[in-house]
């Protein structure tokens, strides 16, 4: 997912915090907008949704039944196009989001909400992408290691690097185990009695790594 502080440096989002506030590092799953006066129903919470400001009422009381509502919701971000209705927030919006815990941003006038649209969903193309291709690393790195002559040693030792724990791969024939790194010898025990106890059910226990 994509954070407010990246999409808000983008180049080409032109998202401005109000106040000069520094956003906090939430995730948001998608970009919204709406003019409505109750969005709620068109959102599934975790959107920043995006406005001209005009449901937001001209009255101070109007704009905290508006915020709340999209507390309610799980909305943890709203951006305000200045131009058409607002050519500046008011303090009383910037209290009710503060109030809410709702991140309160701008889009300058005349930039269209389909640029802060583009630029959410290249970052969210890149994050995809970058995790696949660490995906892709981890298994490329495993094969790899199957094929030296240390096949064993080295997937167990690549496979608890991957996983940030330990591994161990005790062969069905109780032959000498296998675990990296060293500290993960306390557990060989408790594996060795869960391989019995599974062969004796019938099973075979499927590799044990944390």
């Amino acid at each position: 997912m994509v954070s407010l502080l990246e999409l808000s440096t983008e180049p080409g989002s032109h998202l401005v915090s109000v106040g000069g506030r520094a956003l906090t590092s939430r995730r948001i799953s998608g970009v919204h907008v709406s003019e409505l006066e109750d969005p709620t129903s068109y959102l599934e919470g975790g959107e920043l949704l995006l406005t001209t400001g005009m449901p937001l009422g001209s009255t101070p009381a109007a704009t905290e039944a508006y915020v709340a509502r999209l507390r309610t919701k799980g909305v943890p971000a709203l951006g305000i196009g200045l131009g058409p209705w607002l050519t500046l927030v008011p303090a009383y919006v910037s209290h009710a989001c503060e109030g809410a815990n709702i991140d309160l941003l701008t889009v300058p006038d005349g930039v269209p909400f389909q640029n802060v649209s583009r630029a959410f969903w290249g970052l969210s193309a890149r994050s995809d992408q970058a995790d696949l291709m660490g995906s892709l690393g981890t298994q490329t790195a495993l094969a790899r290691a199957a094929m030296r002559p240390d096949a064993i040693s080295a997937v167990v030792r690549g496979l608890a690097q991957a996983l940030g724990g330990w591994a161990a791969y005790l062969p069905t024939d109780s032959g000498t185990e296998t675990y990296w790194p060293a500290a993960a010898e306390s557990w060989i025990p408790l594996l060795r009695a869960d391989t019995l106890r599974f062969h004796r059910l019938g099973h075979t226990l499927p590799p044990r790594s944390n």
